[in-house]
């Protein structure tokens, strides 16, 4: 990456902070008004009335999208100084739940669900936040536009050695499918520019079989 590119990422990483702020701003004005209203209801009187539980049900639905705003700015947050910072020790579980977060509505409109299987001490992948994270999504996104059918997927992170960290996609089996099934449309040009992009990490690509349909292996190391 060239020192152009990376100008230009620090650069829309500092706008996307800038207004992941004022989106705090404007759900925090949301809230408080939610709220002024809720306790106008509660001192009025009619308290059965069907407009007011209508008003109330209305109040308490847009306080939840609020709280829904305030976690999708966190996650802006976490991304905004994605571009600026240097390689580092990350602990995969934490990547792999923003990258579920950043991938659900995608993966929701193809029919399919994103699921961590999650370990139980934190595994620790060495590199730069940004492009593991960008590795990470392009896998997603190629196994969630790849998939013939809806299903779950499970994304399960393993140590491979002493120097290797496996981040595995896997499928349920299905019984009209065969031994040797990937259970994708693996098309040979999306397999060979994914693999391309997952170099950048100094990582590579493995193709499974059931359930395990393909496997980011990372190189623990510095890059």
């Amino acid at each position: 990456m060239n020192v152009t590119d990376m100008s230009t990422l620090a650069f829309m990483g500092r706008i996307t902070e800038s207004v992941s702020i004022d989106l705090r701003n404007v759900l925090a004005t949301v809230k408080e008004n939610a709220e002024l209203l809720e306790d106008l209801l509660s001192v009025e009187g009619g308290a059965g009335s069907p407009a007011k539980k209508r008003v109330s049900h209305i109040l308490s639905a847009i306080k939840e999208q609020v709280v829904r705003g305030v976690d999708l700015a966190a996650l802006l947050d976490a991304f905004s100084g994605g571009p600026e910072k240097r390689a580092t020790e990350m602990d995969l579980y934490e990547l792999l739940s923003m990258l579920v977060r950043i991938c659900e509505p995608m993966a929701r409109f193809t029919g399919v669900t994103l699921k961590i299987i999650q370990g139980d001490k934190p595994l620790i992948v060495l590199g730069k936040p940004l492009e593991i994270q960008m590795a990470l999504f392009d896998c997603v996104d190629f196994l969630v536009n790849s998939m013939g059918a809806r299903g779950t997927v499970n994304i399960r992170g393993d140590r491979r050695g002493e120097e290797e960290i496996m981040v595995s996609f896997l499928l349920p089996e299905h019984p009209e499918q065969t031994p040797g099934d990937l259970g994708i449309r693996m098309v040979p040009d999306r397999w060979d520019t994914l693999k391309e992009r997952v170099k950048r990490v100094n990582g590579s690509l493995m193709a499974g079989r059931t359930p395990v349909r393909f496997a980011l292996v990372l190189r623990n190391e510095f890059v």
